[in-house]
């Protein structure tokens, strides 16, 4: 019986220092939707008197968000189920993924806007899987015209701004 003998390298199992650059990198900024369950990709747009904020949420039931207004900042809490089996108990009845880019469990993600909204004008619509929120600019924030008198007439000016 002939034994085949291989010397043993410490070495060679190492990652070079470029390798491991090269991964970090790849996972940090190049990653697949929905690595965990908290990893939801959003879309924000500022208009003149609101922001549009669409939530990518396939697998939630509108029933499971839980969507809190309060000044400028914007919070959704949600529970994303298990896609396509029921949960067991027997690890044998568990599924056995080949790949899972999207995890089940709850997530919370917050959002500061730059101006506060108006939380009662808040509406939000849960269609195909995209939850999608208009949230009005409270009025104190948002740009007034002030009158400036001049020699007794009064002039507009556009583009000032109240603060709060």
């Amino acid at each position: 019986m002939a034994t085949n003998l291989t010397r043993w390298d410490p070495f060679r199992d190492m990652v070079s220092l470029n390798d491991a650059v090269n991964q970090l990198m790849r996972e940090a900024f190049v990653r697949p939707f929905f690595t965990s369950a908290g990893d939801v990709p959003m879309n924000i747009v500022e208009q003149p008197n609101q922001y549009i904020v669409q939530v990518l949420l396939p697998g939630v039931k509108p029933e499971d968000i839980d969507l809190t207004c309060e000044r400028e900042r914007v919070t959704i809490h949600a529970h994303r189920q298990a896609f396509g089996w029921e949960q067991s108990s027997s690890e044998k009845d568990q599924p056995r993924f080949l790949l899972q880019e999207w995890g089940e469990g709850d997530f919370t993600r917050t959002i500061t806007l730059p101006k506060p909204v108006e939380p009662d004008h808040v509406t939000a619509e849960f269609e195909q899987g995209i939850l999608t929120l208009k949230l009005p600019v409270a009025a104190h924030a948002q740009a007034k015209k002030i009158a400036i008198k001049e020699g007794g007439t009064v002039k507009q000016l556009a583009g000032s701004t109240s603060r709060s």
